[in-house]
């Protein structure tokens, strides 16, 4: 769904929010690194990866950190 909605230029924030939580989760570093970075600066979405697991948001953010 986010690929092709990229394809046709308009994402939506749900397709967005999707496609970067299946990266998060990804066990590759680069997937994780890109799902991260289609998050930031989204505090509502980090909140809602707080409550849908403290550790997935602790990797992400330590991911995050590592990043920058």
């Amino acid at each position: 769904m986010y690929n092709e909605q990229v394809r046709r230029g308009q994402v939506s924030e749900k397709a967005k929010f999707e496609y970067a939580w299946c990266l998060v989760r990804s066990k590759y570093i680069d997937d994780m690194r890109e799902g991260v970075a289609l998050l930031e600066g989204k505090r509502q979405i980090w909140l809602y990866l707080h409550h849908k697991g403290r550790s997935l948001l602790a990797s992400a953010i330590t991911l995050q950190n590592q990043i920058l």
